[in-house]
């Protein structure tokens, strides 16, 4: 009887581990992605309310020319009579400048300012839940919304800046104007923070070596014996 000698090799399967970032595989990130307000939608709402309640506030103020008041009295001056003596009292309460808000200057800017202000606010606030989980709005979504809006309304308010709707001369620009700018340029900054995500790469760790082979040996049997 004879054994024949056998190696016993033991072979361990390699095994590759993958480690994953917060945004690692692009496939997954939009089903991975937390819901809630980030810091870049607070800024871009609070852009939005200043920018919308900017509205009520004075945007221009105009001058009433002193050489205005001297033409009226002149004219008054030549009618004579009780009505003349009327007209120049109304002509003394007169103020140096008069302002107005957005509601009473525009026409249709205010209307379209105010628009784009309830649409940030509103879909910042479905990004956020507030309307329940049958309203949702993605947050980087919300956040290419919000400066697409924002960047509108800051080349409409700038436009009105530039160029006032009256005779430049006599029209000052007041702080609501700037104080609706500001704004906007909160809701681009805003937008732009909330939608800066970085793409982080996978990172594969290779695998562990394969442990060396074990091998053994039995000694051969005796020899035979012979009988006869």
């Amino acid at each position: 009887m004879s054994v024949d000698r056998t190696e016993i090799q033991a072979s361990i399967k390699p095994r590759a581990t993958f480690k994953l970032g917060p945004t690692g595989c692009r496939c997954l990130s939009a089903m991975d992605e937390p819901r809630g307000l980030r810091s870049g939608h607070l800024v871009a709402l609070t852009g939005a309310l200043l920018s919308l309640g900017s509205l009520w506030a004075p945007w221009y103020r105009l001058h009433i020319p002193a050489a205005l008041r001297e033409l009226v009295q002149q004219r008054a001056d030549a009618v004579g009579g009780p009505a003349a003596d009327f007209v120049r009292s109304l002509t003394a309460l007169l103020p140096d400048s008069v302002s107005g808000d957005a509601w009473l200057v525009f026409e249709r800017t205010d209307v379209v300012l105010a628009l784009i202000g309830v649409l940030v606010i509103a879909v910042l606030l479905a990004a956020a839940g507030a309307f329940g989980p049958g309203v949702r709005v993605a947050g980087q979504a919300s956040a290419r919304i919000t400066t697409g809006a924002g960047a509108l309304a800051a080349l409409t308010v700038g436009a009105r800046i530039l160029d006032p709707p009256g005779p430049n001369a006599y029209l000052d620009v007041r702080w609501g104007a700037w104080a609706c700018l500001l704004g906007c340029v909160l809701m681009i900054a805003g937008g732009l923070l909330a939608n800066d995500r970085p793409f982080v790469p996978v990172a594969v760790v290779a695998p562990p070596p394969a442990p060396p082979a074990v091998t053994g040996s039995i000694a051969p049997p005796a020899a035979p014996l012979r009988t006869g």
